[in-house]
């Protein structure tokens, strides 16, 4: 069995991690030998053999990559928050190299 678990994360700072709801699913495919779209398989070792032997889960799994469109007004929050941590990241920096 092959469980492609790379979307099963949330963004953390300065790492993300596996809630318990994404810790539950991966066991409950493991633990009930379940074969899921775009998330599990479970293959022969003819299919593996047929492979080279490669058992990289995106082999076999694929994930479906939708791309995420954001409305504009969205976008345009976004860019401003992070123009505003720019401005204070550049300050910060005048402000050490002024001190040197």
């Amino acid at each position: 069995m092959l469980i492609n678990a790379s979307k099963e994360f949330a963004k953390g700072r300065p790492k993300n991690y596996l809630t318990d709801e994404n810790i539950k699913k991966i066991l409950d495919a493991y633990f009930g030998w379940k074969e899921i779209e775009g998330f599990s398989k479970i293959i022969t070792i003819e299919e593996a053999r047929k492979n080279d032997y490669n058992l990289s889960p995106s082999r076999y799994v694929s994930v479906d990559e939708k791309e995420e469109i954001l409305p504009v007004e969205d976008i345009l929050v976004e860019l401003a928050k992070v123009k505003e941590e720019r401005r204070k990241v550049d300050e910060e920096l005048r402000r050490i190299l002024t001190k040197i």
